[in-house]
């Protein structure tokens, strides 16, 4: 490596205070090569921070690599009159004067040292550990802290964001004093390149310290070259190895022999290079706490309230006296949904609960434009980054307040018509109890899948004709992909040569128990629906409009609306069938019925 490299130019401007990952401990080696021979090179790394009260900074600020290092062990120190808990960070015995924010178990060299996150600060920050990385569930599970690991398995470093550190240094009135070392070194044949004077370097660079040394030494020990060992020969000449209980009088000079002698280093001559650096860095606390403490900061997300495009930040929406109502894209439902821990619910037809989180559950309706509609106040008292979402999707005023909304918001006065996602999977599992019961076969096949494309499958997945198509494919998923003929075709076997789908199979089971022509225009939607699955890839424009009439849907109506539609002609249809299987007496067909 050139000298730019052993005196750390490369890593000179860096600092902790710009990065948007700090270390709380890092143990860190990049090795290759054998050491004592040419082409060997390590980079170490370490890293040790302490928490420091504010008040004791100035007495903190003389700390370094040799009060806070990996020299200094962690652990519980008890004594007589006082106890120091692991998490404490003493410079002198029973003087606590900081924490440690990652607490090195030692286990006496039996195991692997193991490294643990300090549990306050997880507490504190709401943190839930997930393998190697901490995340924050309240704030859209985003990753807080992480564990990284060496090749071997063991701890190379913990860190944490920035943003979430100072929210807990805050808190605790504390700041980060963080104390590196870091060395570098190569063994090479020629040091030409190296143009230090005396084969030395020291400089002060911005509160860290750098050094540098060449070394000349013996190619393989890795000793210094030309050096002179002297070696000393101790021992008792009064050892009897016949004795059966050998005892030893106290050693003098007539029972101990010595001897010495020197002896010269030999080897190749090869040239170990070795830079240093030691540096301390103080992260300072953030001006708020808002997680930990609850401080309230300045809004930063505005909202459209008027058909003019005037805006006002949630800190002027919180509150009850300002009734007004915000406007959606419907896209923001699914946007907020499909977060993890995120959860969609229905009170009526057209209203409901949405969350990114699973609490934090906003009532929403839906108007006559396809939009949504909140209370301005519900969605300011958000957390911030719950607001960003909403504030993504929000749209000037069009086409009124959702009457249901404004029903049960205002008037007190619920609506009492019901959202067809809240009876799909009841309308699938009742259609399979009634036909188990009939035939004593399940109809619908259980898939892994199922619970999922349930939760999904909502009339917010329609916002154009692919979405809608998308949708039409998961709904198929669920019945005519779902159906077992196998039963089927015991009750309707097929005829020589015949070939039968799904959908097929059951009209002809239902054709036994009700006239085939009814049985048809029963199962008419399901048909439409399964062939619109594939409708933006081998249907043509009026197939596809034919499908839709089939299936129920209006193409003129808003798009979330033939979502709405969709579903609605799906459960439709499975109530019907179920209550065919499970009210009707065996049918025979008359020859003018037909199949």
């Amino acid at each position: 490596m050139d000298q730019n490299w052993f005196e750390f130019r490369d890593i000179r401007k860096k600092r902790f205070n710009d990065a948007v990952w700090i270390p709380l401990r890092e143990s860190r080696t990049e090795r290759e090569g054998e050491y004592g021979y040419f082409g060997y090179k390590e980079d170490l790394n370490l890293v040790a921070p302490v928490a420091i009260p504010i008040a004791k900074l100035p007495e903190a600020e003389k700390l370094g690599w040799p009060d806070i290092g990996f020299g200094h062990s962690h652990g519980v120190y008890a004594f007589e009159n006082s106890y120091a808990t692991a998490e404490s960070y003493q410079r002198r015995d029973e003087e606590d004067f900081g924490i440690h924010l990652v607490i090195d178990q030692d286990f006496g060299g039996l195991e692997p040292h193991q490294w643990h996150l300090n549990q306050d600060l997880v507490v504190a920050l709401k943190l839930l550990r997930e393998d190697d990385v901490w995340v924050r569930p309240c704030e859209n599970y985003i990753e807080v802290a992480r564990l990284r690991r060496k090749l071997d398995g063991s701890t190379s470093a913990i860190e944490i964001r920035s943003e979430y550190l100072r929210d807990y240094l805050a808190a605790r009135h504390m700041a980060l004093k963080i104390s590196t070392f870091r060395q570098r070194d190569e063994i090479l044949a020629d040091v030409n390149h190296i143009k230090w004077a005396d084969k030395k370097f020291e400089q002060k660079d911005g509160g860290a310290e750098y050094s540098g040394h060449i070394i000349e030494i013996n190619e393989g020990r890795g000793d210094e070259f030309g050096s002179t060992i002297a070696v000393f020969h101790v021992g008792r000449n009064d050892v009897d190895p016949t004795a059966d209980v050998p005892i030893f009088e106290p050693p003098n000079d007539s029972n101990v022999d010595s001897k010495s002698w020197t002896a010269k280093r030999e080897g190749n001559k090869l040239f170990h290079v070795l830079g240093k650096v030691w540096r301390d860095e103080l992260i300072q606390p953030g001006d708020k706490s808002p997680r930990v403490r609850g401080d309230k900061i300045p809004a930063s997300c505005s909202f459209i309230v008027d058909a003019a495009g005037n805006r006002a930040t949630s800190d002027k929406l919180d509150g009850e006296d300002n009734a007004r109502w915000l406007w959606f894209d419907p896209k923001v439902i699914p946007a907020l949904e499909s977060r993890r821990g995120g959860l969609l619910e229905w009170y009526t037809r057209y209203t409901g609960g949405i969350s990114a989180s699973g609490a934090d559950r906003v009532h929403f309706g839906i108007n006559a434009k396809g939009l949504i509609n909140t209370f301005a106040s519900d969605v300011a008292r958000l957390p911030e980054w719950q607001q960003r979402i909403w504030m993504g999707y929000n749209v000037s005023p069009d086409g009124g307040v959702s009457e249901e909304l404004l029903s049960a918001q205002m008037a007190a006065e619920p609506a009492r018509s019901l959202a067809p996602e809240d009876f799909l999977e009841r309308a699938l599992d009742n259609l399979n109890d009634v036909f188990t019961k009939r035939w004593g076969a399940q109809l619908l096949r259980p898939h892994k899948d199922t619970v999922d494309i349930i939760r999904r499958t909502n009339r917010f997945r329609s916002t154009d004709l692919p979405s809608l198509l998308a949708l039409a494919k998961d709904v198929a998923r669920l019945t005519a992909d779902s159906i077992d003929v196998d039963p089927l075709h015991k009750i309707v076997p097929l005829e020589k040569g015949e070939k039968r789908g799904s959908l097929k199979s059951l009209e002809k089971v239902l054709a036994t128990l009700i006239p085939a022509a009814e049985a048809r225009t029963i199962i008419g939607p399901l048909v439409g629906i399964y062939n619109l699955r594939v409708g933006d890839a081998h249907l043509a424009p009026k197939e596809i409009e034919k499908e839709f009439a089939l299936a129920h849907v209006d193409r003129t109506a808003l798009p979330v609306e033939q979502g709405l539609q969709l579903l609605v002609s799906t459960i439709d249809t499975l109530v019907r069938m179920a209550a065919v299987i499970e009210r009707t007496p065996a049918h025979r067909r008359s020859p003018q019925e037909g199949g």
